[in-house]
């Protein structure tokens, strides 16, 4: 059973302790926007089966949070765009139950977690210059838009966590190079990395992400070739997105685990090679000095390259795909059509998009 608050029922103390009487075994609050919230809470602390609390909206003051410790079957609390403190106390959250906490979009200098049980923990775009973090058990951290913390508070925070296996660090600019070391030596289970638009992040100094399955490093201008090396020793690696990484210049990987890549505005981007059996989702758009691409796979399907117009050799090996869009690609040489004809590398094709393909006035396609 969920009780929701809405800004018309205008409840008052006595109206909130007749609501916790006539729903006591109520398993979901949300008080979201009610004012006075320590005082709910107050009222609110005989639902004792209560499990997730969403709340929000309003300032909640630094000793808010301590009387949640009676809640012993909580799991759940969502604050969302809340004034937390008066911006000189440091807000603790300890608890022994919590398994998700989210502490969005709000205001505050210090935050100290400590809760044993914890396993997903959002601070997501939370104004604070400092975060410690005492969960044991945490597995997926989000810290993205944090622009305030620290390099040293988001390195102490993450490498407490020993069994991290998600992190979101996107939009944090005061994260270094170092720092993502330490994080990949620390945290041996993590597989989801996102260090978006983190502007000293290079991969430079990552000798190896054992289990990484996800990277996403959009808006990292130091990224370039050479940094990348790293990358093509991840076996398990299955998603790379390298969005408007404009230092890269070249990629070549053999990834046995790979199914999808993102090259979207990388504007040095020239050479792509991939033999990647597993592949079945290529992006590769706005990227206008791409001259060459190799691409070996058994699972991809479709291949859309519109308005490459620089793009002049095309290499596929790609026993499954079924259509190939060039549309635009001025600079395509004869050549292609050996490649897409019968005998060629792609035997299931079924459709070829060569509009305004002016090079390929020879172009006869079994």
């Amino acid at each position: 059973m969920m009780w929701m608050y809405n800004y018309n029922m205008l409840l008052d103390m006595y109206g909130v302790e007749v609501m916790c009487r006539r729903f006591p075994k109520a398993l979901e609050v949300n008080m979201y926007g009610a004012p006075a919230t320590q005082l709910l809470i107050k009222a609110a602390s005989s639902l004792t089966n209560l499990k997730a609390l969403t709340l929000g909206g309003e300032k909640l003051e630094e000793t808010f949070f301590h009387p949640l410790a009676k809640f012993n079957l909580l799991k759940s609390l969502i604050v969302t765009d809340a004034t937390l403190g008066n911006g000189r106390q440091e807000i603790l959250i300890n608890h022994d139950s919590l398994s998700i906490l989210e502490v969005t979009e709000c205001r505050m200098t210090r935050i100290g977690i400590r809760c044993s049980q914890l396993q997903t923990l959002s601070l997501k775009q939370s104004g604070m210059s400092w975060a410690v973090l005492n969960c044991p058990l945490l597995r997926l951290l989000d810290i993205s838009s944090c622009d305030m913390l620290s390099n040293t508070s988001i390195r102490s925070a993450v490498t407490s966590c020993l069994l991290l296996e998600s992190l979101d660090m996107s939009n944090c600019s005061n994260v270094l190079e170092e720092t993502l070391r330490e994080i990949a030596i620390t945290c041996r289970n993590l597989c989801v990395l996102n260090a978006s638009y983190c502007p000293d992040i290079s991969l430079s100094s990552v000798r190896q992400l054992p289990k990484q399955t996800v990277l996403k490093v959009h808006g990292c201008e130091r990224i370039t070739s050479a940094s990348m090396a790293a990358i093509s020793h991840s076996s398990m690696l299955e998603v790379l997105e390298l969005d408007n990484c404009s230092s890269l210049t070249s990629l070549s990987f053999d990834l046995p685990r790979l199914r999808s890549i993102r090259l979207v505005d990388c504007r040095k981007f020239s050479d792509l090679n991939l033999q990647c059996t597993m592949l079945s989702s290529i992006m590769v758009s706005d990227s206008q000095s791409i001259r060459h691409i190799n691409i070996t796979s058994n699972s991809l399907e479709k291949l859309a390259l519109q308005g490459q117009e620089n793009l002049t050799t095309l290499a596929l090996q790609c026993q499954r795909l079924q259509l190939v869009d060039l549309m635009g690609c001025v600079s395509l040489a004869n050549s292609i059509c050996e490649v897409l004809s019968d005998g060629g590398g792609c035997p299931m094709l079924k459709s070829l998009i060569l509009d305004n393909c002016e090079t390929l006035p020879q172009c006869y396609c079994s």
